[in-house]
């Protein structure tokens, strides 16, 4: 999978996600993240994966802030930045 996240090479780079079986072995990694926006993109890049490889979620496409096309945007009212949401599922 090729993750759509721009700061997805930095933090597998960083092994944020190396060996991880459960959640619960994913969330002292993230708490540990310093700044809040480092922690959010982690989380964001982890439900990226999550979606993509998971069959149990129920969408169809999913996009990452920055990606969300403009009549989705327009739909749903989001604004231009992604600033109040982090994703958007169909």
């Amino acid at each position: 999978m090729n993750a759509h996240h721009y700061k997805a090479a930095h933090w597998v780079g960083q092994g944020v996600f190396d060996g991880l079986t459960l959640f619960t072995e994913f969330e002292p990694r993230v708490n540990d993240i310093f700044e809040e926006k480092d922690r959010g993109d982690v989380f964001e890049i982890f439900i990226e994966g999550y979606l993509a490889t998971q069959a149990i979620t129920q969408h169809t496409e999913h996009w990452v802030v920055g990606g969300i096309p403009v009549e989705m945007r327009e739909r749903f009212n989001l604004p231009n930045d992604g600033t109040p949401a982090a994703s958007l599922c169909s």
